[in-house]
């Protein structure tokens, strides 16, 4: 099953002492920090997905921020670009309450993330998706298609790593878009540095809800000038 198949994906004794070696090598490996999104004011799945980066996830050097606009104040893009200007990380992830991380997910990213070159600005991951009646599905990302990215951003767009100096540089998140902020981001990337500033990382990151399929007014809102530049 899946389930058997995610559990086995984890380093033997020597595998795991090779890569601890590498991460001290590298300071630790690339620090990533984790902005966990509660949109609707769930502590359960807050926990649920704090307990998998705690108890499952393997990688350690993360900087977790939670962030909840159900109880908060302030509009949620700018709270977020503002703290991400406070960190003092070398990635980040944006993902929703309630996703549980995968063993090796974060790991196999971070060792991947080591050896990439500057032109490399976000880089994404395979995924799993839980379905009805509890059953899990394998989402195997194919690499940077944009016409993909385009016609099936609920597939594609979802929980890429950034790198933090270039999403400063580029000024972070459009803060009139805040539902599609991350898709408008992904396409300014690539508008402005080509195709091969975005990565494919061969493993699942996390388990997530399968996503929607809807048509979504702030996607096309982001999507149709990009089609025009």
């Amino acid at each position: 099953s899946l389930s058997s198949w995610l559990s086995a994906r984890l380093p033997s004794e020597v595998q795991q002492a090779l890569i601890d070696q590498r991460l001290q090598a590298q300071g630790g490996g690339p620090r990533i920090a984790v902005m966990l999104l509660d949109r609707v004011g769930d502590p359960a799945a807050v926990e649920r997905t704090l307990a998998s980066l705690q108890n499952v996830n393997l990688y350690r050097n993360l900087d977790v921020r939670v962030f909840s606009p159900a109880v908060e104040d302030g509009a949620l893009v700018c709270r977020l670009n503002l703290a991400i200007a406070d960190l003092d990380s070398d990635w980040l992830v944006l993902v929703e309450a309630g996703v549980e991380f995968t063993s090796s997910g974060l790991l196999i990213a971070a060792l991947d993330l080591i050896g990439a070159p500057d032109s490399c600005q976000a880089v994404y991951a395979d995924e799993v998706m839980r379905l009805e009646a509890g059953e899990l599905g394998l989402s195997l990302r194919p690499d940077l298609n944009l016409d993909l990215l385009l016609s099936f951003p609920a597939a594609m767009s979802r929980h890429w790593l950034y790198r933090r100096a270039g999403f400063l540089e580029l000024g972070g998140f459009a803060e009139e878009f805040d539902q599609a902020f991350e898709l408008e981001y992904q396409l300014r990337l690539i508008e402005r540095q080509g195709l091969g500033c975005a990565g494919h990382i061969s493993e699942p990151l996390l388990v997530s809800c399968a996503f929607d399929l809807r048509d979504d007014a702030q996607e096309r809102a982001v999507i149709e000038p990009h089609l025009w530049a």
